[in-house]
């Protein structure tokens, strides 16, 4: 797998995780650091599982994305809500 279908399968797994954070917060106003938590512990549990079924290289990938997944996880919040009522962005 080249490194844009790496981006393209990360991003799609964000756009899942995403909104189902916002909506499990949606009675709670300024949750952003709650939901950040959740949104990482989520794609992290997804990675990790992914790794233990891969084989070769794929195994060390939650290393190698851990230091970009909050600025990816902003962005895919600001991107699918753009509004000012998303407060998971830079909390």
């Amino acid at each position: 797998m080249n490194k844009w279908e790496v981006g393209f399968n990360i991003f799609e797994a964000l756009t899942k995780i995403v909104p189902f954070v916002e909506s499990w917060f949606s009675d709670s106003p300024k949750s952003g650091k709650d939901k950040k938590k959740l949104a990482m512990e989520s794609f992290k549990s997804i990675v990790k599982a992914s790794d233990s079924i891969a084989t070769g290289g794929a195994k060390d990938t939650w290393s190698k994305i851990e230091q970009h997944a909050p600025k990816l996880i902003d962005m895919t919040a600001k991107m699918m809500y753009p509004s000012d009522n998303v407060d998971m962005i830079n909390k």
